[in-house]
């Protein structure tokens, strides 16, 4: 069970850093990277807040700390 666990929140956290990434450079984040000239800025937003959402649920897949005590 931990095995699929670590593998969906490694799958999800790669997916996240590359829609995160996109979207950065789809909105014009970065000056210097103009690699989607004509693209619309909804896209962007759209893959930003794709990465963001599958950043953050990549962080509930962890596995549980052993609370001793």
């Amino acid at each position: 069970m931990m095995r699929k666990r670590e593998s969906i929140r490694k799958m999800l956290y790669g997916v996240g850093v590359i829609f995160f990434s996109i979207g950065l450079m789809l909105m014009g984040f970065y000056s210097d990277l103009n690699l989607f000239g004509h693209t619309n800025k909804l896209a962007g937003v759209s893959a930003f807040i794709c990465g963001v959402l599958c950043l953050s649920v990549s962080n509930f897949f962890r596995a549980p700390r052993n609370k001793k005590g």
